[in-house]
């Protein structure tokens, strides 16, 4: 009876389930991008093209830490402060995020966490990449709470002349 009522889709939906129905409804590429997930179903479809290889290839931070760290052992030997501590930098983009570490200790920068860090800055990708090239002003991003900082705020606040000396200024 309840066949010939709603018909065979409603029957098969209810003896195959819904996933089935949504299948037949909806096509088959529909259905592996549900069990796949997105990117799955963007690679098949698209060919691959235009998709970040890793979840860290999509970040800016890992250029400008790129060329900071460059720096940085070019100028190994010059780099004289008085600050030995860890400033780590947690960088999100979207639901992605990195961490980059400045060692001062060991005289070090690293991708990564150390997990013994003095002052924790956290921020957004494209915020990290406009203060690094001096297109965002520390202070205005900390105020608008885009910059977040957990730790000791006296080490945030020598940040700037530290990163003078990591740059050879």
């Amino acid at each position: 009876y309840q066949r010939r009522v709603h018909g065979k889709q409603w029957y098969q939906r209810r003896v195959h389930g819904k996933q089935w129905y949504q299948r037949r409804v909806h096509g088959k590429q529909w259905y592996q991008r549900r069990v796949h997930g997105k990117q799955w179903y963007q690679r098949r479809v698209h060919g691959g093209q235009g998709l970040a290889t890793n979840a860290t290839a999509a970040f800016g931070a890992d250029a400008v830490m790129g060329e900071i760290k460059k720096e940085f052992e070019k100028n190994r030997d010059k780099i004289n402060t008085d600050i030995d501590a860890i400033f780590e930098f947690k960088v999100s983009n979207g639901s992605d995020s990195v961490s980059w570490s400045i060692d001062l200790k060991k005289k070090e920068i690293y991708r990564g966490s150390s997990g013994k860090a003095g002052c924790t800055f956290s921020m957004a990708d494209k915020d990290f990449v406009a203060l690094f090239k001096k297109e965002a002003d520390p202070m205005q991003l900390f105020m608008e709470q885009r910059l977040q900082m957990d730790g000791d705020m006296g080490l945030a606040m020598q940040f700037q002349s530290v990163l003078e000396a990591v740059e050879g200024k």
